[in-house]
């Protein structure tokens, strides 16, 4: 078995540790990005006072921010914007602690920590814990200000995953929740802006949309009073903290393979985080993973300073998908079909008001749910389009004003379009290096499985994606990471690196074939490799338990 570096995600615990000690503390994590949460509760004296290095030396983060300055660390702040399960209660001030919150099923949301010490959630809707909130970040920004902390900090929503999505911990069902929702429907009804609930869909789209709008009630309080250090919002997944993980880690040791969850989580943009679990001494397989994917890639690419350097590697992607309330995008099967072919070289997102597509020109292909599409989409879309890029529109759900722009676009601009059945009807739009793919999302119901992945295999070979296929096999892992090439790589425009885990307990053999404008530089550990056929077929065999990188050059 090859050997494993201890894992480590560099989260410091100021309130665990003694200040004459932080710095030694600081100094001892082996990596540049030091992330600090910051614990509300362990600020508080008494309601509305509070403690920034007056009263306890362990209240005063300036010390923290000198400390990175002298170490030369990165000091990222974090503000959780809600429950956060890292910290006892979640985080509140104990007067503050009030309803447990509930899961939809009616279940308390409940945690285990690194001690397996049981950490209650409690509900952030009382306008009470909203009203505290408001004035600590004012007091904290104040601090901030004052003591010239010129360190970045985000707001982060805290949660875990749930059959690949992130539910979030400021999500509520509880009897607190419920009756704040109930004002919210009848101060609705009693300024005519909603008739009313009339079905079992209505009242969870309106507990959604409520849920929203308070949470963004939070995040924009925190934003207004830390404008100066706000670098934005993060969701960050904590491992283990789903009510599934919370079982099986009560009954055995934390031994769980969460490779999954951290592949999710970077395909959604959001931080995994192993704060929950104990990996201390941990040299699985899965300490390797976290390293390389989270500690080595992620983090570096979004937070450090110097992460536009092209000698650093980001995340590979090829694809942003965007989905609605419906999950309509995940039901024609083109995930499922990424992940067998692509790896991890896609992104995913739910369509929020916080997070609309941005079509940068990144180079990836846009999937778009018709149903969030409105003016100022489409128009987006249509640029994006013109400028050379490529879109997959569902227009199942266009709306009626969409749905004949578009068709005046088509009809305007005499552009190409094929029309074409291939298991479901689709129409491919061409000009110049632009694509745009028209479909019906419903039409997938009709077909299996097999049939949708030779659907999307048709269309997206004719997208010609610079990339080659490793095959897939049971108990492997990859993820796929990219930069520019450095000045002494002249042959080449790109550097790809790929990790491949093997978590059997016996040896296996992976086969893919190289493109012609790709070229294998090197592999980690030296390892058994076979070329076939002209070096377009590679071969290789990885030892069990074990993990191999190879490095591949993408000429121009």
């Amino acid at each position: 078995m090859t050997q494993v570096a201890k894992v480590n995600d560099n989260w410091f615990y100021y309130w665990k540790t003694s200040a004459s000690l932080w710095k030694e503390k600081i100094e001892s994590f082996p990596f540049n990005n030091i992330i600090v949460p910051i614990f509300w509760a362990f600020h508080v004296e008494k309601p509305n006072k509070y403690d920034f290095g007056l009263q306890r030396p362990e209240t005063d983060l300036k010390i923290i921010h000198e400390i990175g300055q002298e170490l030369g660390k990165k000091i990222i702040f974090f503000l959780p914007i809600g429950p956060a399960p890292i910290f006892s209660h979640g985080g509140l001030p104990p007067h503050l602690i009030g309803t447990l919150s509930q899961n939809p099923q009616g279940h308390a949301y409940a945690v285990l920590n690194k001690e397996k010490i049981y950490n209650k959630i409690y509900s952030y809707f009382d306008p009470n814990i909203f009203k505290e909130f408001g004035n600590f970040v004012k007091v904290l920004g104040e601090y901030f200000e004052t003591e010239k902390i010129s360190r970045d900090l985000y707001g982060i929503d805290c949660g875990y995953f749930n059959n690949k999505s992130f539910v979030s911990f400021f999500n509520d069902r509880s009897n607190c929740f419920h009756k704040s929702f109930a004002k919210y429907i009848e101060t609705s009804m009693e300024e005519d802006l909603f008739p009313g609930i009339k079905s079992p869909q209505e009242e969870r789209k309106e507990i959604k949309k409520f849920t929203t709008f308070i949470y963004s009630l939070y995040r924009k309080v925190a934003q207004e009073n830390l404008h100066q250090n706000w670098e934005g919002e993060l969701k960050v997944v904590f491992l283990g903290g789903s009510t599934k993980d919370f079982i099986n880690r009560a009954i055995t040791e934390d031994k769980m393979n969460y490779f999954n969850d951290v592949l999710s989580g970077i395909n959604q943009e959001c931080l995994p985080s192993i704060a929950l679990v104990d990996l201390e001494n941990d040299l699985s397989i899965f300490s390797k993973q976290f390293n390389d994917i989270v500690i080595d890639t992620y983090i570096p690419w979004k937070f450090s300073s110097s992460f536009m350097e092209d000698i650093n590697y980001s995340p590979l992607s090829f694809f942003k998908i965007f989905e609605d309330e419906n999950n309509n995008i995940q039901k024609n099967g083109i995930l499922s079909y990424l992940e067998e072919n692509f790896g991890n070289t896609f992104s995913h997102f739910s369509f929020e008001q916080e997070r609309n597509p941005s079509f940068s020109n990144d180079g990836n292909i846009y999937f778009i749910p018709g149903s969030k599409i409105d003016k100022d989409q489409f128009s987006k879309i249509l640029k994006f389009f013109l400028n050379g890029g490529k879109v997959f529109v569902d227009c199942q759900e266009l709306s009626t004003e969409i749905k004949n722009k578009m068709d005046s676009f088509l009809l305007e601009n005499s552009l190409k379009i094929d029309k074409i059945k291939f298991h479901v009807n689709f129409e491919n739009v061409t000009l110049g290096e632009g694509r745009l793919f028209l479909f019906k999302g419903n039409e997938f119901k009709s077909i299996d499985f097999e049939k949708k992945k030779e659907f999307w295999h048709k269309v997206l070979a004719n997208m010609d994606i610079s990339h080659f296929h490793l095959e897939s096999i049971p108990n492997i892992r990859f993820f796929w990471k990219t930069r520019s090439a450095s000045p002494g790589e002249l042959n080449f425009q790109e550097i790809r690196r790929v990790f491949i885990y093997n978590s059997d307990k016996s040896k296996k053999k992976i086969k893919g074939i190289l493109r012609k404008n790709i070229s294998l530089i090197k592999i980690e550990p030296e390892i058994e490799k076979r070329y076939e056929n002209q070096s377009d077929k590679i071969e290789f065999e990885i030892p069990p338990q074990s993990w191999i990188l190879a490095d591949f050059g993408i000429w121009a």
